[in-house]
């Protein structure tokens, strides 16, 4: 099952975006909580108690996510894996790995025009 924790919708047909990379015989698996991650995902990792996977790709501020990457650590079984996007940004990602010193960790940086970096795997 995949829990998407995203704020209500901010443009005009934002909506149309939300689970479109699903395909339509898995999206009965999708449950959307509209909300602050702050707000919502300790409760929702709560109730779940464990996940195999957890992924970051929100605020990227480094308050938020050493807030949501150690959250996810206490809540993920072990083997699981924490993906986590943009971690060029600022140090929470290295700092985690540094902490929690994963079995393996890996970080794929792809530069582009905009300046941008893609994903992060740390698997433990």
């Amino acid at each position: 099952h995949l829990y998407s924790i995203d704020r209500p919708p901010l443009a005009l047909h934002s909506n149309d975006f939300v689970g479109v990379c699903i395909p339509e015989a898995l999206k009965a698996g999708h449950t959307l909580i509209r909300g602050d991650a702050r707000a919502k995902l300790p409760a929702v990792l709560s109730e779940l108690g464990e996940v195999d996977m957890f992924v970051h790709d929100s605020d990227h501020s480094y308050r938020h996510m050493k807030f949501e990457l150690g959250l996810a650590r206490r809540h993920l079984r072990v083997p699981g894996v924490v993906i986590s996007d943009d971690v060029d940004y600022n140090a929470a990602f290295s700092e985690f790995v540094s902490d929690e010193k994963p079995t393996a960790s890996l970080v794929m940086v792809r530069g582009d025009t905009a300046g941008g970096c893609s994903g992060v795997g740390v698997f433990t």
